[in-house]
């Protein structure tokens, strides 16, 4: 479920989706290291096997998880942080 409410954000804001298997040049590669589970619906990783990875649009990042956890406090009834 987290998933799919990161997926609609990324939507929102106009960025790329694709959901398949990706290589760890990929991986490291990347500009940014989405991680999410049902505790926190969005997070992200800055290192890989002691490397840094990502980081590079962490403005994009806040957005991302301030839609997320928007929609979050929208469906529990809260008020925005």
């Amino acid at each position: 479920i987290a998933k799919n409410h990161l997926f609609i954000a990324c939507e929102k804001l106009g960025i790329p989706v694709v959901q398949r298997p990706f290589t760890l040049t990929e991986l490291r590669e990347a500009d940014e290291v989405l991680v999410t589970s049902s505790s926190n619906p969005c997070s992200f990783a800055d290192t890989f096997c002691n490397e840094p990875v990502g980081c590079k649009c962490p403005d994009v990042v806040a957005k991302i998880r301030e839609i997320v956890i928007g929609e979050y406090l929208d469906t529990v009834g809260l008020p925005e942080l």
